[in-house]
């Protein structure tokens, strides 16, 4: 299991992070994640997981803080 956000570094581990910490469904995370990797692939044209990652990270520290 993930336990801080320092560890996210694939999409799967952002996913299980929603899950654990944010009480999300899996269904949830999964939806989640999706929809942040189609918003990526609109705004950047390609859309790399490891920019994504940072992105989501960036977020889940904002709205946690």
């Amino acid at each position: 299991a993930v336990k801080a956000i320092e560890d996210l570094q694939k999409l799967s581990d952002v996913e299980a992070f929603l899950r654990d910490a944010g009480g999300l469904s899996r269904s949830e995370a999964v939806a989640l994640v999706s929809r942040i990797k189609s918003l990526g692939r609109s705004d950047s044209g390609g859309g790399e997981e490891r920019e994504l990652v940072e992105l989501v990270k960036r977020n889940i520290t904002i709205l946690t803080n």
